[in-house]
């Protein structure tokens, strides 16, 4: 601010206006993509509940036929995709097995998909009957 003859002050000048708007263009630059990624994290979490869901049914089929997966509808039945799930918002499911092992898959849909977190449209989040997580998901978004 600058001082006048009288010593009151008259306002901000135009570096310090410049200062102040640059500063706050930084913060919001390190902080959208930020944000962007906890927000894509957070629908992760969709997936990775959805697939401990369906473990559970797997398993439960698993118990009730001999340790046998073969039959994928029956599985998928007993896992009950979607029902098991519920309503999935942001991915799109599916079960492979056969034999004594299954892969649990969740897609990404587009809806309201952002590249700013990071992650890449239609990445994907697998488990397998062993626990094993993989996909295309960033490691760090899975348990």
């Amino acid at each position: 601010m600058k001082d006048t003859p009288r010593g009151r002050r008259q306002g901000f000048t135009l570096i310090e206006l410049l200062v102040v708007v640059l500063i706050v263009g930084i913060l919001a630059a390190v902080a959208v993509p930020q944000y962007f990624g906890v927000i894509e994290k957070a629908h992760d979490s969709e997936a990775t509940n959805c697939i401990g869901n369906i473990r559970t049914g797997e398993e439960q089929y698993s118990m009730r036929n001999g340790g046998n997966y073969s039959n994928v509808a029956d599985v998928q039945v007993a896992a009950e995709i979607p029902i098991g799930c519920g309503t999935l918002q942001y991915f799109i499911g599916s079960v492979a097995a056969s034999g004594a092992t299954y892969t649990v898959t969740m897609t990404r849909n587009s809806s309201s998909f952002s590249t700013a977190s990071g992650a890449s449209s239609g990445y994907t989040v697998t488990m397998t009957n062993a626990g094993v997580w993989g996909g295309t998901a960033p490691a760090s978004w899975h348990p």
